[in-house]
């Protein structure tokens, strides 16, 4: 299983907001540390600058963390993992499945 740099600092992003910050932060330490992170790479780097071209002219922006993700999954062929299922169907070739 693997994840995105940038999934992996929204996870922080909320392990810091929460009140029991120290706690949280180890948890999300501990469940990356099982997962390979994704590499932030030119190809995916390109993908997301035509992708977010591409949605905003067709009036279907995703935003900008959301198209970097989708991006790094669209360059290593993963399948996207999410809750917020009807977001990332907007991004064509994307396969998403729900948790």
């Amino acid at each position: 299983m693997s994840t995105t740099p940038i999934t992996a600092c929204k996870l922080f992003k909320g392990a810091y907001r929460s009140k029991r910050r120290d706690v949280e932060v180890r948890k999300i330490r501990d469940i990356l540390s099982y997962l390979e992170i994704l590499d932030f790479s030119v190809e995916a780097c390109e993908r997301y600058g035509k992708l977010v071209n591409d949605l905003q002219l067709i009036g279907t922006p995703i935003g900008d963390l959301d198209a970097m993700i989708a991006g790094i999954a669209l360059t290593y062929n993963e399948t996207l993992l999410t809750s917020d299922r009807k977001h990332f169907e907007k991004v064509p070739g994307l396969i998403v499945e729900t948790w």
